[in-house]
Protein backbone atom coordinates (compact mmCIF):
# COMPACT_ATOMS: atom_id res chain seq x y z
CA UNK A 1 0.00 0.00 0.00
CA UNK A 2 2.64 2.96 0.81
CA UNK A 3 4.42 2.02 -2.36
CA UNK A 4 1.51 2.25 -4.37
CA UNK A 5 0.88 5.98 -2.85
CA UNK A 6 4.45 6.81 -3.26
CA UNK A 7 3.78 5.87 -7.00
CA UNK A 8 0.51 7.70 -7.00
CA UNK A 9 2.71 10.62 -5.36
CA UNK A 10 5.65 10.38 -7.73
CA UNK A 11 2.63 10.76 -10.95
CA UNK A 12 0.90 13.82 -9.57
CA UNK A 13 4.23 15.35 -9.18
CA UNK A 14 5.32 14.62 -12.49
CA UNK A 15 2.06 16.12 -13.76
CA UNK A 16 2.30 19.34 -11.54
CA UNK A 17 5.69 19.94 -12.95
CA UNK A 18 4.68 19.41 -16.65
CA UNK A 19 1.40 21.48 -16.30
CA UNK A 20 3.99 24.12 -14.45
CA UNK A 21 6.39 23.91 -17.63
CA UNK A 22 3.68 24.44 -20.37
CA UNK A 23 2.18 27.32 -18.70
CA UNK A 24 5.40 29.19 -18.19
CA UNK A 25 6.02 28.50 -21.81
CA UNK A 26 2.81 29.89 -23.19
CA UNK A 27 2.93 32.85 -20.71
CA UNK A 28 7.18 33.55 -21.88
CA UNK A 29 5.50 33.01 -25.77
CA UNK A 30 2.81 35.20 -25.10
CA UNK A 31 5.09 37.63 -23.51
CA UNK A 32 6.91 37.66 -26.94
CA UNK A 33 4.40 38.75 -28.94
CA UNK A 34 3.24 42.69 -29.48
CA UNK A 35 0.22 43.90 -29.37
CA UNK A 36 0.43 47.47 -30.85
CA UNK A 37 -2.58 49.41 -30.10
CA UNK A 38 -4.03 53.02 -31.94
CA UNK A 39 -5.92 55.68 -30.47
CA UNK A 40 -7.39 59.10 -31.58
CA UNK A 41 -8.89 61.51 -29.65
CA UNK A 42 -9.63 65.16 -30.78
CA UNK A 43 -7.57 67.81 -29.13
CA UNK A 44 -9.55 71.19 -29.18
CA UNK A 45 -11.03 70.03 -25.73
CA UNK A 46 -8.42 68.65 -24.36
CA UNK A 47 -5.53 70.73 -21.85
CA UNK A 48 -3.91 68.49 -19.75
CA UNK A 49 -1.88 65.23 -20.61
CA UNK A 50 -1.24 62.74 -17.98
CA UNK A 51 0.87 59.64 -18.83
CA UNK A 52 1.75 56.66 -16.24
CA UNK A 53 3.67 53.67 -16.83
CA UNK A 54 5.29 50.86 -14.92
CA UNK A 55 8.10 49.28 -17.22
CA UNK A 56 8.96 50.45 -20.36
CA UNK A 57 9.38 53.85 -22.22
CA UNK A 58 7.44 57.12 -22.63
CA UNK A 59 7.22 59.44 -25.71
CA UNK A 60 5.67 62.68 -26.11
CA UNK A 61 6.02 64.54 -29.57
CA UNK A 62 4.34 66.91 -31.95
CA UNK A 63 2.09 65.87 -34.49
CA UNK A 64 1.48 68.12 -37.48
CA UNK A 65 -2.12 66.74 -37.59
CA UNK A 66 -5.04 67.90 -35.55
CA UNK A 67 -5.97 65.02 -33.41
CA UNK A 68 -4.07 62.90 -30.61
CA UNK A 69 -2.74 60.17 -31.33
CA UNK A 70 -2.13 57.18 -28.26
CA UNK A 71 0.25 54.57 -29.32
CA UNK A 72 0.52 51.58 -27.24
CA UNK A 73 3.02 48.89 -27.84
CA UNK A 74 3.60 46.04 -25.40
CA UNK A 75 3.05 41.88 -24.59
CA UNK A 76 -0.29 40.42 -25.18
CA UNK A 77 -0.16 39.03 -21.81
CA UNK A 78 -0.16 43.21 -20.14
CA UNK A 79 -3.31 44.19 -18.87
CA UNK A 80 -4.86 46.60 -21.51
CA UNK A 81 -3.56 50.31 -20.96
CA UNK A 82 -6.10 52.06 -19.48
CA UNK A 83 -7.22 55.75 -21.49
CA UNK A 84 -9.28 57.93 -20.46
CA UNK A 85 -11.32 61.39 -21.44
CA UNK A 86 -12.30 63.30 -18.43
CA UNK A 87 -13.12 66.38 -19.54
CA UNK A 88 -10.29 68.52 -20.41
CA UNK A 89 -7.99 65.86 -19.21
CA UNK A 90 -6.40 62.88 -21.33
CA UNK A 91 -4.63 59.92 -18.89
CA UNK A 92 -3.03 57.12 -19.89
CA UNK A 93 -2.52 54.56 -17.22
CA UNK A 94 -0.93 51.39 -17.28
CA UNK A 95 -1.37 49.42 -14.12
CA UNK A 96 1.20 46.68 -13.00
CA UNK A 97 0.19 42.74 -12.96
CA UNK A 98 0.15 40.86 -9.74
CA UNK A 99 0.48 37.23 -10.23
CA UNK A 100 -0.43 34.05 -12.19
CA UNK A 101 -1.26 30.66 -11.52
CA UNK A 102 0.87 28.09 -9.51
CA UNK A 103 2.27 30.93 -7.11
CA UNK A 104 4.65 31.89 -9.32
CA UNK A 105 5.38 35.71 -9.43
CA UNK A 106 6.52 36.89 -13.09
CA UNK A 107 7.48 40.72 -13.32
CA UNK A 108 5.63 42.96 -15.68
CA UNK A 109 6.35 43.06 -19.17
CA UNK A 110 6.96 45.97 -20.56
CA UNK A 111 4.43 48.49 -22.50
CA UNK A 112 6.02 51.63 -25.07
CA UNK A 113 3.34 54.31 -24.83
CA UNK A 114 3.93 57.19 -27.54
CA UNK A 115 1.35 60.40 -27.06
CA UNK A 116 1.36 62.81 -30.22
CA UNK A 117 0.34 65.74 -29.62
CA UNK A 118 -1.00 68.66 -31.97
CA UNK A 119 0.94 71.99 -32.08
CA UNK A 120 -0.91 74.45 -29.24
CA UNK A 121 -0.50 75.98 -25.55
CA UNK A 122 -1.52 73.05 -23.16
CA UNK A 123 -1.84 73.90 -19.43
CA UNK A 124 -0.20 70.48 -17.99
CA UNK A 125 1.79 67.78 -19.48
CA UNK A 126 2.65 65.04 -16.92
CA UNK A 127 4.70 62.06 -17.75
CA UNK A 128 5.88 58.76 -14.84
CA UNK A 129 8.07 55.88 -15.06
CA UNK A 130 8.91 53.40 -12.95
CA UNK A 131 11.27 51.81 -15.08
CA UNK A 132 12.14 53.30 -18.60
CA UNK A 133 12.94 55.50 -20.27
CA UNK A 134 11.09 59.45 -20.52
CA UNK A 135 11.24 61.28 -23.89
CA UNK A 136 9.64 64.42 -25.00
CA UNK A 137 10.34 67.14 -27.35
CA UNK A 138 8.55 70.04 -29.61
CA UNK A 139 5.74 70.33 -26.51
CA UNK A 140 4.44 73.90 -25.59
CA UNK A 141 2.64 73.36 -22.10
CA UNK A 142 2.41 76.04 -18.84
CA UNK A 143 3.38 73.34 -16.74
CA UNK A 144 5.56 70.19 -17.72
CA UNK A 145 6.84 67.49 -15.34
CA UNK A 146 8.80 64.35 -15.95
CA UNK A 147 9.27 61.88 -13.53
CA UNK A 148 11.20 58.68 -13.38
CA UNK A 149 12.26 55.96 -10.71
CA UNK A 150 14.66 54.08 -13.26
CA UNK A 151 15.37 55.18 -16.38
CA UNK A 152 16.47 58.78 -18.37
CA UNK A 153 14.94 61.40 -19.21
CA UNK A 154 15.47 63.73 -22.19
CA UNK A 155 13.31 67.03 -22.93
CA UNK A 156 14.13 68.40 -26.14
CA UNK A 157 12.82 72.10 -27.84
CA UNK A 158 9.91 72.99 -25.21
CA UNK A 159 8.41 75.66 -24.02
CA UNK A 160 6.95 76.08 -20.75
CA UNK A 161 6.24 78.34 -17.61
CA UNK A 162 7.42 75.56 -15.44
CA UNK A 163 9.77 72.51 -15.78
CA UNK A 164 10.18 70.13 -13.39
CA UNK A 165 12.56 66.69 -14.05
CA UNK A 166 13.38 64.17 -11.66
CA UNK A 167 15.01 60.50 -11.57
CA UNK A 168 16.15 58.50 -8.88
CA UNK A 169 18.74 56.22 -10.68
CA UNK A 170 19.44 57.57 -14.41
CA UNK A 171 20.86 60.58 -16.97
CA UNK A 172 18.80 63.50 -17.22
CA UNK A 173 19.41 65.49 -19.85
CA UNK A 174 17.50 69.01 -21.05
CA UNK A 175 18.16 70.54 -24.63
CA UNK A 176 16.71 74.45 -26.28
CA UNK A 177 13.99 74.78 -23.47
CA UNK A 178 12.42 78.13 -22.42
CA UNK A 179 10.99 78.85 -18.77
CA UNK A 180 11.69 78.28 -15.55
CA UNK A 181 13.69 74.89 -14.65
CA UNK A 182 13.92 72.63 -11.59
CA UNK A 183 16.01 69.09 -12.19
CA UNK A 184 16.39 66.27 -9.46
CA UNK A 185 18.56 63.57 -9.71
CA UNK A 186 19.57 61.27 -7.11
CA UNK A 187 22.48 58.84 -9.07
CA UNK A 188 23.02 59.80 -12.73
CA UNK A 189 24.19 63.05 -14.75
CA UNK A 190 22.42 66.03 -15.36
CA UNK A 191 22.89 67.89 -18.83
CA UNK A 192 21.30 71.32 -19.67
CA UNK A 193 22.04 72.94 -22.67
CA UNK A 194 20.01 76.23 -24.10
CA UNK A 195 20.89 79.30 -26.32
CA UNK A 196 19.72 81.66 -23.23
CA UNK A 197 18.89 81.70 -19.50
CA UNK A 198 15.76 83.84 -18.98
CA UNK A 199 13.99 82.43 -16.02
CA UNK A 200 15.81 80.89 -12.46
CA UNK A 201 17.29 76.98 -12.69
CA UNK A 202 17.89 74.68 -10.41
CA UNK A 203 19.85 71.80 -11.01
CA UNK A 204 20.35 69.38 -8.26
CA UNK A 205 22.47 65.91 -7.72
CA UNK A 206 23.84 63.80 -5.29
CA UNK A 207 26.14 61.00 -7.14
CA UNK A 208 26.81 62.98 -10.60
CA UNK A 209 28.40 65.71 -12.81
CA UNK A 210 26.47 68.64 -13.49
CA UNK A 211 26.78 70.41 -16.99
CA UNK A 212 25.10 73.66 -18.41
CA UNK A 213 25.94 74.65 -21.73
CA UNK A 214 24.86 78.64 -22.49
CA UNK A 215 25.12 79.35 -26.56
CA UNK A 216 24.66 83.26 -25.61
CA UNK A 217 26.56 85.67 -23.79
CA UNK A 218 24.71 85.36 -20.37
CA UNK A 219 22.68 88.74 -19.11
CA UNK A 220 21.67 89.42 -15.67
CA UNK A 221 22.68 85.90 -13.89
CA UNK A 222 23.99 84.73 -10.97
CA UNK A 223 25.35 80.90 -11.00
CA UNK A 224 26.22 79.59 -7.67
CA UNK A 225 28.10 75.85 -8.02
CA UNK A 226 28.75 73.71 -4.85
CA UNK A 227 29.90 70.35 -4.94
CA UNK A 228 31.52 68.53 -1.84
CA UNK A 229 33.40 66.21 -3.61
CA UNK A 230 34.56 67.40 -7.19
CA UNK A 231 35.44 70.10 -9.37
CA UNK A 232 33.72 73.55 -10.54
CA UNK A 233 34.35 74.99 -13.47
CA UNK A 234 32.65 78.25 -14.88
CA UNK A 235 33.40 79.32 -18.37
CA UNK A 236 36.82 77.60 -17.94
CA UNK A 237 37.69 79.68 -14.20
CA UNK A 238 38.39 77.44 -11.23
CA UNK A 239 35.38 79.07 -9.41
CA UNK A 240 31.67 78.37 -7.52
CA UNK A 241 30.30 81.49 -8.52
CA UNK A 242 29.60 84.11 -11.39
CA UNK A 243 27.69 87.19 -12.04
CA UNK A 244 26.37 89.20 -15.16
CA UNK A 245 24.57 92.55 -14.83
CA UNK A 246 22.07 92.66 -11.97
CA UNK A 247 22.26 89.14 -11.39
CA UNK A 248 18.52 89.06 -11.12
CA UNK A 249 18.25 85.49 -12.78
CA UNK A 250 19.67 82.83 -10.32
CA UNK A 251 21.10 79.73 -11.55
CA UNK A 252 22.14 77.18 -8.77
CA UNK A 253 23.57 73.54 -9.41
CA UNK A 254 24.97 71.82 -6.48
CA UNK A 255 26.01 68.03 -6.23
CA UNK A 256 27.56 65.90 -3.23
CA UNK A 257 29.49 63.97 -5.15
CA UNK A 258 30.62 65.03 -9.30
CA UNK A 259 32.25 67.91 -10.97
CA UNK A 260 30.70 70.82 -12.15
CA UNK A 261 30.79 72.22 -15.23
CA UNK A 262 29.17 75.38 -17.30
CA UNK A 263 30.31 76.57 -20.65
CA UNK A 264 29.26 78.58 -23.53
Amino acid sequence: MYKKWLIVAGILIVIGFSGALLTAKSFFSLQNENDKQTKQFQSSEIQSIDVNNTVGTIKLAETSGDEIIVETIGSKMSNPIKIEENGETLSITNEADHTISLGVNFKKSSENITVYLPKKQYDRISASNEVGEITISQINAAHLNAESEVGSIHISDVSSTSIIASSELGNIKIQKYSGKLQVDNEVGSIDISTDEITEPLIAKNELGEIDLTINQDPNNILITADSEIGSKRIFGKKTGSYMSGDGSITVQLSTETGSIRVTD
